[in-house]
């Protein structure tokens, strides 16, 4: 696919396009419950404190490599014993209907602006769960969008900050790195992974004060600019000054 002359815009998911908000604690493994044939048998406080802590130890280990629910799932299923009347991937699927998520203030406003001026964008984001479905829910919280695709890292195996994940994203958009702009709210997968990947400039979305500081990363070299919001975003594009 050709490199197009004009910029390109790629996006983090999650706490960037729309907010990651959780119907109840224990939403990575309530699907597990409602569909398990021998609940009686399994006890599934100790369930969800074991998914929890398996994230949590994923999540530290800053992996570049990414794994699928339905592994952890089929994990916890054995290691478990638990019968379910339905396959593992259903369930999977089903996590996602346990969030509750809202567009993040002022990005419609914002994508309404690259559509004006012709810009493509889409979305580039690290995520176990299936991609299709949650693309199926970015577009109906934000009706009218036109992400070209949601690429996760569930597809492709590799995740943020990994320059071959950021590599498969620019290629199916048709975009390089040097025309394109990466916007997300983490400071080592957004911004350290895009500024590697020698994307134009790397955006950090940063609107809670309460943000691990990035030095705690390494951000010794990394250049990219720190934003609090969509409207400063938008400024910044009417000013042509957002691919500078």
């Amino acid at each position: 696919m050709e490199n197009r002359e004009k910029p390109a815009v790629l996006f983090d998911c999650w706490s960037t396009v729309i907010t990651f908000e959780p119907r109840r604690k224990d939403w990575n493994t309530y699907p597990l419950w409602r569909h398990c044939v021998n609940r009686d048998h399994v006890d599934f406080e100790a369930v969800v404190r074991f998914v929890d802590d398996f994230f949590h130890q994923y999540y530290r280990s800053l992996s570049p490599y990414e794994i699928l629910s339905t592994q952890i799932l089929s994990l916890t299923t054995l290691l478990f014993d638990i019968r379910l009347d339905c396959p593992l991937s259903d369930c999977a699927l089903e996590i996602l209907d346990e969030l509750a998520p809202q567009p993040v203030e002022g990005v419609s406003e914002f994508l309404s602006l690259l559509d004006e001026r012709e810009i493509p964008y889409a979305i580039l984001s690290n995520t176990v769960y299936d991609d299709e479905k949650t693309m199926r829910i970015v577009l109906d919280r934000i009706p009218g969008a036109r992400f070209h695709f949601f690429l996760g890292s569930d597809r492709v195996g590799v995740k943020k900050p990994n320059p071959l994940f950021f590599q498969a994203g620019l290629h199916l958009l048709g975009a390089s790195a040097d025309q394109a702009i990466y916007i997300g709210d983490s400071f080592l997968a957004d911004v350290k992974g895009s500024f590697q990947a020698g994307f134009r400039q790397s955006y950090w979305l940063r609107p809670k004060k309460d943000d691990v500081p990035s030095r705690v990363f390494g951000d010794e070299g990394v250049v990219y600019r720190q934003v609090s919001g969509y409207r400063e975003l938008s400024a910044r594009l009417k000013e042509g000054r957002l691919f500078r």
